[in-house]
C-alpha cells in the first residue's frame, strides 16, 4: 500500500464524516473539532492515521482489530482497547488509499 497526506479542507471533512468514532475520540479526548483539522495523513503499510491541528499531531495505530496505539492528551502514545476505533483506521486506510 501507500500513504498520503490529505490538507484540502473538503477533502478532511469528507474522510472525517466516515468515522463518527474517531471524531468523537478527537473531540472528547483531544477537544479537536472537525474544522479544526488542518491535515490528515493514512499510511497504508502500517495501517496509520495521524491527524494534524495546527502544530497538534495525533496519531492512531491499528494493532490487531481490538487495540489502537493512540496519542495521549497529555503526550506519549498508549495502547487502548477499542475495537471501533481499530476498525475504522482500517476502514478509513482501505477505503481513502484504495
Amino acid at each position: 500500500m501507500k500513504d498520503e497526506t490529505f490538507e484540502d479542507p473538503d477533502r478532511i471533512a469528507v474522510i472525517l464524516a466516515d468515522s463518527q468514532r474517531l471524531r468523537y475520540v478527537l473531540a472528547d479526548r483531544h477537544g479537536v473539532a472537525v474544522d479544526a483539522v488542518t491535515a490528515i495523513r493514512l499510511d497504508g503499510d502500517n495501517f496509520k492515521f495521524d491527524v494534524w491541528a495546527g502544530e497538534r499531531l495525533i496519531g492512531f495505530k491499528a494493532k490487531g482489530t481490538q487495540h489502537v496505539l493512540v496519542s495521549r492528551p497529555g503526550g506519549g502514545m498508549g495502547m487502548e482497547l477499542d475495537p471501533a476505533l481499530a476498525q475504522a483506521v482500517y476502514a478509513l486506510v482501505d477505503s481513502h488509499l484504495g
